[in-house]
């Protein structure tokens, strides 16, 4: 469920919308009509931009809903959620290590794992790695923000011909070069699938204003890791395509955190009272969730409305936290423990994992694992690893469901205190 399911939900109803797309292709709809019956502001309630973000009513029937004109959408059919484009598992992208060109130490720009998405953009541009992606010497700051864009025509799958005009857009961030022009949209944190309308209506409008070669890109912030994707665009809306994923860490501090395995091991272990087993397979996730939580305790409506998640997976990645002792619960609010706030502090990726590792290998549970992992040559079944989730007391098909979440962080931890 998200805060747009039950408004969207009583805007079908009244106005037969799904009746209505059983003869035709699309439907419009006026923001008036959003705003008066879903009473809920229209910017708000059509905005998904990830697949995970879609309404009950919109992912059940496959459906989504673009801007045309200023005050105008349309509701279309959208088979297999074409709009939305599957981005690539993260996690498996091994980052090329990136240590910043400055042209003058930056006093009130520096690099930390909690900047906001356009001091991110920032950051990329100052210490020349969109010069080192993109390959052009000298790019300059174009265009940032909301505006409205020109007239241009797309062609929408079966639909046919759609005229837009007028739309309101934001870009991050437009960057130009001698030979390209970069349009970059930025998110905090990683995500599984992007509403390909962000970069797709910027790329159209800038279509007349350039001859230059237009390159879309999608950055995501996360733990530290700088991940540009870039996706290839064309006239036809769904004629998208992933060309370049590439990944840069920041390197600030290179002195070396001295840790062993069997330190780690060797801490004294316990078992989370009353927390259940994490069901949240990204850790650069949870990190950047303590890193949201710096600013203010948040609920899981918040916390899903931040990584464009159902409100499900906000609570999940909560209780994971708190699982590891790194943020706590007062009523619905999470909030950061001494631990997550210390944690929130360490700038350098490398110092800042191994303390995460450290929380981790404190629960026992991951403790005992992660011992059997090195006993079995870096090899666990997936049966052990039910058994022992079994053994905290869960039953039924829920081991089998933590499953890929406990080995994920095992994998995680391997790879982050080598």
């Amino acid at each position: 469920m998200t805060s747009n399911d039950a408004p969207w939900a009583h805007i079908f109803e009244q106005l037969k919308i799904l009746e209505a797309l059983n003869k035709s292709p699309f439907y419009s709809i006026t923001a008036k009509q959003i705003n008066d019956i879903g009473k809920r502001e229209a910017r708000l309630m059509a905005k998904f931009d990830t697949k995970e973000s879609l309404p009950q009513i919109f992912n059940k029937a496959e459906l989504n809903i673009n801007a045309v004109s200023n005050g105008n959408y349309i509701i279309f059919k959208d088979p297999s959620h074409r709009s939305f484009i599957t981005l690539p598992d993260y996690k498996n992208i091994i980052p090329e290590k990136f240590s910043p060109i400055l042209d003058f130490d930056l006093q009130t720009l520096s690099f930390n794992t909690r900047m906001s998405e356009s001091n991110a953009i920032d950051y990329a541009h100052h210490s020349k790695m969109l010069t080192r992606f993109s390959g052009e010497k000298e790019l300059k700051l174009t265009t940032r923000g909301r505006f409205f864009s020109d007239s241009f025509k797309f062609q929408l799958g079966a639909i046919g011909n759609i005229d837009v005009k007028g739309v309101q857009i934001e870009v991050d961030a437009g960057y130009e070069g001698h030979e390209q022009f970069l349009i970059i949209e930025a998110k905090s944190s990683t995500r599984a699938s992007f509403n390909i309308r962000q970069l797709y209506y910027p790329y159209r409008h800038f279509q007349n204003k350039t001859s230059k070669k237009i390159r879309t890109l999608l950055l995501s912030f996360s733990n530290g890791i700088y991940y540009f994707t870039e996706i290839e665009l064309t006239s036809d809306y769904y004629g998208y395509n992933i060309i370049n994923n590439s990944a840069f860490e920041v390197i600030i501090d290179t002195s070396p955190e001295k840790v062993s395995i069997a330190e780690l091991l060797s801490q004294k272990t316990y078992t989370p009272d009353k927390i259940p087993v994490p069901q949240a397979d990204d850790l650069n996730k949870i990190m950047d969730l303590i890193n949201f939580l710096t600013v203010a305790p948040a609920d899981k409506f918040s916390i899903a409305e931040y990584f464009e998640f159902d409100d499900r997976q906000g609570d999940y990645y909560g209780n994971a936290a708190c699982y590891i002792g790194l943020i706590e619960k007062e009523g619905a609010l999470f909030k950061l423990t001494p631990t997550g706030q210390e944690l929130s502090l360490i700038k350098n990726r490398k110092k800042r994992n191994i303390h995460l590792v450290k929380a981790i290998l404190k629960i026992k549970l991951f403790n005992d694992l992660l011992k059997i992992y090195i006993e079995q040559d870096g090899n666990i079944d997936d049966q052990q690893i039910i058994t022992r989730i079994e053994q905290e007391g869960l039953k039924g098909t829920t081991p089998a469901r933590r499953k890929s979440t406990v080995k994920s962080w095992i994998h995680w931890v391997v790879v982050n205190i080598n």
